[in-house]
C-alpha cells in the first residue's frame, strides 16, 4: 500500500476531492471502462498538458508534445480525451472545480452560518495546498483571458454559476432573505472575493 506522500508524488491531484480526478466525458460517454493503470496514465497526461498549455498556450501546444512530456503513446488524449480541445477542458476544469459535497454542504439547513462560510473558505483553500499545480492552474486560467478559447464560459455555467446560487441560496436562508436581490449578490460576491485572496 502506497503513502500519503508517494501517492501525491505519483499524482498530485490524489489529495483533491473526488470530482477532480474523476474519469473523462469522453470515456463515459462512449461505455467503455478505463483500463487497468488508465487512471494514472490519464493523470500523466493532464499534468503534462498542463504544463504545456500554461506556458505554451492552447495554440501552440501540440499533441505530440503533450504526449511526449507525458511518456504516453499520442492515441491516449483520444482515448481518454477525445481531442486536443477536450484535453484542454479537462486541464483547464478539473483541478479548479468546486466539489460536488462543497456545493452541497451549503445546501444544508442544519448548519449555521459559521459552518457555512468555513465550507465556502475550505473549498477555496483545499486546491491551493497543490503548490506549483496551482501556479500552473493560475497561469493557465490567465493565459485563457488573455487568449481565450471559449472554455471560461462553459466554466462559467459548469462550475461557478452553481456554486454561486448555493451561495446565495445559503446567505438567503440565514439573513432570511427570500428572493436574492442586487445587496446579496454583491456580499456573495465579497465573500467569495475575500476567500480567493486569503
Amino acid at each position: 500500500m502506497k503513502s500519503n506522500a508517494q501517492r501525491l508524488k505519483l499524482n498530485p491531484w490524489s489529495a483533491l476531492p473526488e470530482p477532480f480526478i474523476s474519469v473523462s466525458d469522453q470515456v463515459v460517454a462512449s461505455g467503455r471502462k478505463p483500463r487497468a493503470g488508465g487512471l494514472e496514465a490519464r493523470q500523466t497526461l493532464l499534468l503534462a498538458a498542463l504544463k504545456l498549455f500554461s506556458e505554451k498556450g492552447f495554440a501552440k501546444t501540440s499533441t505530440r508534445a503533450i504526449a511526449q512530456a507525458a511518456s504516453a503513446n499520442i492515441g491516449a488524449i483520444s482515448y481518454y480525451f477525445g481531442d486536443k480541445a477536450g484535453l484542454y477542458r479537462a486541464v483547464f476544469a478539473e483541478p479548479m472545480k468546486m466539489p460536488a459535497q462543497g456545493v452541497a454542504q451549503l445546501r444544508q439547513p442544519q448548519l449555521n452560518l459559521r459552518q457555512c462560510l468555513e465550507a465556502v473558505v475550505k473549498g477555496f483553500l483545499e486546491p491551493m495546498k497543490q503548490g506549483e499545480l496551482m501556479q500552473q492552474c493560475m497561469r493557465l486560467h490567465f493565459r485563457e483571458l488573455l487568449e481565450p478559447t471559449g472554455v471560461w464560459a462553459r466554466e462559467i455555467d459548469q462550475q461557478i454559476k452553481p456554486a454561486h446560487g448555493a451561495l446565495l441560496a445559503m446567505l438567503g436562508r440565514h439573513l432570511g432573505v427570500a428572493r436574492p436581490d442586487d445587496a446579496l449578490h454583491r456580499l456573495a460576491f465579497s465573500i467569495a472575493g475575500l476567500a480567493m485572496h486569503l
